[in-house]
């Protein structure tokens, strides 16, 4: 059973929700690297596909390696903690573009870094949605 989050979630890597029993099952799984790669060049428009296989801790040479396999759990939870934080901008900002535009500039609230740079970490994940929360509170970020 998968919410309405979850679906978009799910879409950004092109599985369709009504296939899926959740988003827990397929990171367990393993997400098939076709779908992971489907879902980072589809960020690209905004942020460098070398920036987010770094911050998804993901070498290009696994991706290669990989082609028609499934990427480990832990590679896996990672994209969806990227496409999760994408989801949650989307809402907080606007548009998908404009949220990729927002990761990938300098913050100031996050002390000039870009928010993109600290998703690699669960820690950092959790300050960019702080910053998040207080854009979509209206409170300055």
């Amino acid at each position: 059973m998968t919410n309405r989050s979850e679906k978009r979630i799910l879409s950004n890597f092109r599985f369709k929700a009504n296939q899926t029993r959740s988003l827990v099952d397929i990171v367990r799984a393993g997400i098939p690297t076709s779908n992971a790669i489907t879902f980072l060049r589809s960020a690209c428009t905004s942020v460098p596909f070398e920036i987010m296989i770094n911050v998804a801790g993901i070498s290009k040479r696994t991706l290669d390696r990989r082609r028609g396999k499934k990427l480990r759990p832990d590679q896996s939870d990672r994209l969806v903690r990227i496409a999760r934080l994408i989801d949650f901008a989307e809402e907080s900002i606007g548009t998908r573009e404009q949220a990729l535009t927002w990761l990938n500039v300098p913050n100031r609230s996050l002390h000039g870094v870009r928010p993109i740079e600290i998703l690699d970490t669960d820690a950092g994940t959790k300050q960019v949605e702080t910053v998040l929360g207080r854009l979509r509170e209206g409170s300055v970020a």
